[in-house]
């Protein structure tokens, strides 16, 4: 193989080896990429979840979960403003399902004394047998659900008072006994309303939160997408760089090189023609320069055996 060739063989080396180190560095950097978009949806999947619990008991146990997740999510995106902003939403949302839960709780165990309550008052005005009392029960049953399930707001839980003090206050009803189960009664709807409405004030600050939550999230995938893109890009040019710039050194060293050979080999051409009076000289301060300069010396040497013996 010609000299020339090896160095253009060994430029092309050179190339595969540059673009092996610049494909290692562009898969790290697309795993450190995939592993930040697992940090995010870990992330999101765990907050999600903690924020559709339905008891402590739950809470408790994804709550290391988080604390993992948000851990990570810093760790992965530690000089990202959008990172921490995320925790702080995410801290402010759960500490209020922490506090929407402990609502639940006290309402669950509430719950059955206001249903025993509404029954045993129930009884009692329906044995009155009159019709527009009757009635007046049954608007209490109504508002009672919707001031605790369908609608809690202060304008249901004000019209369930109302209906317990339409019926304490009827004339019909002079049972000391059922007034004070009356004004029991009202003492619990009150409580009971209360916990309803405070729980769903909570749950609608929580979705407004949910919502930030999830903005943020949105940010940190678009600031990894971009900085993906800027690392594909640094990739894709630092390869076309290194390549080019290869090829380009292989070309001219093997050129340096490959041009004094030739000239040597073009006078040792000459010699053998018997040709000794073209000087031989390479500009090369390297082994190919002491050789030429060899080389001329051999000739110089024939030159003048040659013509001692063509004198005599």
């Amino acid at each position: 193989m010609k000299i020339q060739m090896k160095f253009i063989l060994f430029g092309f080396i050179f190339i595969a080896l540059v673009m092996a180190i610049v494909g290692v560095l562009g898969i790290n950097s697309a795993q450190k990429i995939q592993d930040s978009f697992r940090v995010v949806s870990n992330f999101q999947n765990v907050a999600l979840s903690l924020i559709n619990t339905k008891n402590s008991k739950e809470f408790n146990v994804l709550r290391a979960d988080f604390d993992k997740a948000k851990k990570d999510i810093l760790v992965s995106f530690e000089n990202s403003k959008n990172s921490k902003s995320l925790v702080l939403v995410s801290d402010a949302m759960l500490s209020q399902q922490e506090e929407r839960l402990n609502q639940r709780k006290i309402f669950e165990e509430q719950y059955p004394l206001e249903k025993q309550a509404r029954y045993d008052i129930r009884t009692p005005l329906f044995a009155l047998n009159n019709a527009s009392l009757n009635i007046d029960v049954g608007y209490i049953q109504y508002y009672s659900k919707e001031a605790l399930y369908q609608e809690p707001n202060q304008k249901n839980l004000d019209s369930w008072l109302a209906s317990i003090d339409k019926v304490k206050n009827n004339s019909i009803v002079t049972d000391e006994k059922v007034l004070a189960q009356l004004d029991s009664y009202k003492i619990i709807a009150k409580t009971m309303g209360d916990i309803a409405i405070t729980e769903e004030r909570i749950k609608r600050e929580m979705y407004s939160k949910t919502e930030a939550m999830l903005g943020e999230i949105s940010k940190i995938v678009s600031e990894s997408q971009v900085s993906a893109k800027v690392q594909r890009d640094i990739v894709i040019v630092g390869t076309l760089i290194s390549v080019l710039a290869s090829i380009g050194m292989g070309i001219i060293v093997s050129r340096k090189i490959a041009k004094p050979i030739l000239s040597l080999r073009n006078a040792a051409d000459d010699l053998a023609r018997g040709n000794l009076d073209t000087e031989i000289k390479v500009n090369s301060k390297d082994e190919i320069g002491d050789l030429a300069k060899s080389l001329d010396k051999m000739r110089l040497s024939l030159k003048i055996v040659m013509d001692e013996y063509k004198k005599k």
